[in-house]
């Protein structure tokens, strides 16, 4: 140990919560949405949303969309994420290879 030798109180040990299953919202290449593989319309993801948020007030969701479609989808998400007051909202995607990354 690189620390001060030290005699620490005593406490209970307690289980850690199990940790949060990710929530993903997904668009394909179609632009159909997608929630946790439940197919979706923008109307019935923004419900959900809510619907989760109350659940759990620490709601993050991981958006996920294909390269090939129009901004305009992942755009539509976004504005349905914030509607739902869902802040903790992180957009996912694949590693560059090395090669291409250098130019």
């Amino acid at each position: 140990m690189q620390d001060k030798d030290l005699d620490l109180p005593r406490a209970s040990t307690r289980p850690k919560d199990p940790p949060k299953k990710p929530n993903y919202v997904s668009v394909d290449s179609k632009g159909n949405l997608f929630l946790n593989m439940k197919p979706m319309t923008l109307a019935s993801l923004q419900a959900e949303l809510i619907s989760l948020r109350t659940k759990d007030p620490d709601l993050s969701i991981i958006v996920r969309g294909d390269g090939s479609i129009v901004y305009a989808h992942i755009a539509n998400v976004i504005e349905v994420l914030q509607n739902a007051n869902v802040v903790k909202v992180s957009l996912a995607t694949e590693p560059v290879a090395p090669a291409q990354a250098a130019n």
